[in-house]
């Protein structure tokens, strides 16, 4: 659920508190940030290594597909990763299109 604010006839839309509640229970919480957006290879394998047994993992990672801005390391995937994740989904998505108008 969005909460809405208007301030001076402009409405601003801030992150709901419920859509990050997920987060604290994360297995990275309290762990070095740098791990997560390093380009040092024994670092990220540090923050891979978090997330393998993490309790949220796949919550995380909808989160971080959901927005192609984020970078980092998140549910256990690089950027580039998360990329093709949407690639697919998308792939997916258009063929069920498809697939139904041709049924009709």
């Amino acid at each position: 659920m969005l909460r809405l604010r208007r301030r001076k006839n402009r409405i601003l839309v801030a992150m709901a508190v419920d859509e990050l509640r997920w987060a604290d229970k994360a297995a990275c919480k309290g762990a070095n940030p740098d791990w997560f957006f390093s380009t040092e290879y024994e670092e990220t394998e540090k923050a891979y290594a978090l997330c393998t047994n993490c309790p949220v993992k796949f919550l995380c990672l909808e989160y971080a597909v959901k927005d192609p801005c984020i970078t980092g390391i998140w549910g256990g995937t690089s950027w580039r990763k998360r990329n093709q994740i949407r690639r697919l989904r998308k792939l997916r998505n258009d063929y069920a299109t498809t697939y139904r108008q041709e049924e009709w």
